[in-house]
């Protein structure tokens, strides 16, 4: 999103703390605290401690600014108490106290400054924010300044700066300095303008901002769509004198809006170029409404989804010559009467269509009405097709997805062993939501997710039960081996989204046994990028696995294709699945099945070095040397080749040789 805050019509919304609050009373004032304070300091820009410690004064010439020239005219020492001496060159001393006042600018904007008062009367002002900390320009256009002056580290006469609290500032309301986070944490509703006007000519709810102390957010739609992103904070420079710090909203690396952090009323944050929108702190009483009215429009989609479900199921009826839509013995030309009085005319027809659906899906069907309908004595016959067609079955209920401003989804939670689940994706147009796409197939298909990396699943699970031998591999390559007392199944891994019980979709993973076209187990994917345990649901129940590692040079993986690769070699028969198991003592035994999940022979093996023996005759085994791996082999391909070399040398130099014989 284009950046919403300019320096020029920033300066409509600024609001800054009173000056009342502006000292800490909790702290003890400090003595001496001429500690430099940098661009680093957590200080908010009003706090008295920026400008504690010890000062030269500075008077430029009659008529001219500091950029002229300066002369030195004593020094200020100010305390955190408010308090300051000024000490002139002859050594006459001046008391006074430092508060925070404010400039306004076309009454419509305020910027602070410190402000000197002696005897009750004002004596300089330097503006808080300044670029440089350590030089603050005072009086009218410059005409002098404050230069910091640091403590010399030899001066045993004066004590050490305190180091600044690590709370420090003061906030409006919550102690806090002004920058602080905190300040804006909490559900806020989200309020935008009429476009061209500013929230003072009223405005428009637009969605809820939930932001957290760790600087994240969440911006959700009025549809339930939301974003993410961090809260930032900014500076807009004016002048180039002082900065003004503002809460920045960011989805990504894209500015959302922005809002000064010194504002009169910390229950509205006017946000946007001249106050286009703001934020309305909600209330914990108001929280539980704003829930409802996000169930309400849930269940408003899904009233709008079953609704257009049901019409789309009535266009597919009458185009394809349903007996539940058409009347048998009125027949003209192999053309059937339709039932349904809204329906009298092909224009009538395509009228429905239009209503129902969107895009692509409309146009194909609008295209085909010639072909499929006739007119006869004021009633629409359709032409008898009698064949099979798709309907989404919505008496099981339907899940609203992907909730978005112009656009969501919806799924049917039953379906039939012919077509399955049905979905479909709308789309609003003209203030109306239509069906712009739909699908069908198994809840695996529809739900299925992209491109899952199951790396964090990989490895030994075993079943946390006290006597169970019940053993699963999971492979990086999305195949499954499960071992159990009685056999061991084979099988594929599946990434699907379910639906829990507010029809969030979660990422879950499914094991499908090798042939069924059920899922074997299944559990929620791991939020983590590697997982230690991992709960199965199987018939209502769920079963806790925890993973075993495994010491070794070599993984279980690479064991068992070494494994399967020497079996091959040795027998000529390659074994159609592995399935390895991680022993007490850490060795790691491959057993080796045919097509019919036989269990054919076994591989005892270490995992350090991959030797070990084959279980059938009992001969040991030294995997990392079979095939293209072997030493001797390797070995023996370096001689073939150095003799193929030395061969070829030879004949070659017998043939200068004779050449030169000839001459």
């Amino acid at each position: 999103m284009k950046k919403m805050i300019s320096c020029i019509a920033a300066l409509a919304i600024i609001a800054a703390a009173p000056a009342a609050t502006v000292f800490a009373a909790e702290s003890e004032p400090s003595t001496g605290a001429e500690a430099s304070v940098t661009s680093e300091t957590a200080y908010d820009v009003t706090d008295i401690r920026n400008i504690t410690g010890r000062w030269k004064y500075q008077v430029a010439e009659e008529g001219k600014n500091v950029t002229a020239g300066v002369t030195d005219n004593g020094f200020i020492d100010v305390k955190e108490d408010g308090t300051f001496i000024y000490t002139d060159l002859e050594g006459k001393t001046i008391a006074g106290t430092v508060k925070v006042d404010y400039d306004t600018f076309g009454g419509e904007f305020k910027v602070p400054f410190f402000a000197f008062y002696g005897d009750s009367d004002f004596y300089i002002g330097c503006y808080c924010d300044q670029n440089d900390k350590d030089v603050y320009i005072t009086g009218n256009g410059g005409e002098s300044q404050l230069v910091r002056v640091t403590q010399d580290k030899n001066d045993t006469d004066k004590p050490e700066a305190e180091e600044p609290s690590a709370a420090a500032g003061t906030a409006v309301t919550t102690g806090y300095d002004l920058t602080d986070i905190r300040n804006i944490t909490g559900h806020w509703k989200y309020q935008v303008a009429e476009e061209g006007k500013n929230v003072t000519a009223g405005v428009t709810d637009s969605g809820f901002i939930d932001v957290n102390e760790d600087g994240t957010y969440t911006y959700t739609e009025p549809d339930g769509k939301t974003h993410t992103g961090t809260v930032k904070i900014d500076y807009d420079t004016f002048g180039g004198e002082f900065n003004v710090p503002f809460f920045a909203f960011y989805e990504g690396e894209e500015f959302f809006i922005g809002c000064y952090c010194q504002q009169e009323n910390t229950d509205i944050f006017y946000t946007g170029n001249g106050g286009m929108s703001q934020l309305v702190r909600v209330a914990q009483e108001d929280e539980k409404a704003a829930e409802e009215i996000t169930d309400e429009k849930s269940a408003e989609k899904k009233e709008i989804a079953v609704s257009r479900m049901e019409d789309f199921n009535t266009i597919m009826e009458i185009m394809n010559a349903s007996p539940l839509q058409t009347v048998n013995d009125a027949v003209v030309n192999d053309h059937v009467k339709v039932k349904d009085s809204r329906f009298t005319s092909i224009g009538a027809f395509r009228s429905f269509v239009s209503e129902t659906l969107t895009g692509d899906l409309r146009d194909q069907i609008i295209s085909v009405c010639d072909d499929c309908f006739t007119e006869h004595e004021g009633a629409l016959y359709v032409k008898n097709v009698g064949r099979s067609f798709f309907t989404f079955e919505t008496m099981y209920g339907i899940a609203v997805l992907d909730p978005a401003m112009d656009s969501f989804s919806a799924l049917t939670m039953g379906g039939n062993d012919l077509f399955g689940n049905g979905w479909a994706e709308f789309r609003i147009e003209d203030g109306r939501w239509k069906i712009n796409s739909y699908k069908n197939g198994t809840w695996r298909e529809l739900m299925a997710v992209e491109n899952y990396n199951f790396s964090a699943l990989a490895g030994i699970w075993y079943e946390d039960t006290e006597g169970s031998c019940n053993v699963l591999n999971i492979r990086t390559d999305d195949v499954f081996s499960y071992t159990y007392d009685g056999g061991t199944d084979f099988g594929t891994i599946q990434a699907v989204y379910w639906l829990d019980e507010n029809d969030e979709k979660v990422i879950g993973i499914e094991l499908v046994k090798d042939g069924s076209s059920h899922f074997f187990a299944g559990f929620r994917a791991p939020d983590e990028t590697s997982c230690n345990d991992i709960y199965l649901d199987q018939e209502g129940s769920s079963t806790h696995y925890v993973r075993r590692e495994v010491p070794g040079k070599y993984t279980v993986e690479q064991l068992s294709d070494m494994a399967a690769k020497d079996y091959e070699e040795k027998t000529g028969i390659k074994p159609a699945n592995t399935h390895p198991i991680v022993n007490d003592n850490n060795s790691v035994t491959v057993a080796l099945y045919d097509e019919n999940a036989t269990p054919v022979d076994a591989y005892h093996l270490d995992p350090d070095t991959g030797k070990g023996t084959l279980n059938s005759d009992k001969s040991e085994v030294n995997l990392p040397q079979t095939g293209n791996n072997s030493l001797g082999t390797a070995g023996a391909a370096v001689s073939a080749l150095l003799l193929a070399v030395a061969g070829a040398f030879a004949v070659l130099k017998s043939r200068m040789l004779r050449r030169k014989e000839n001459e």
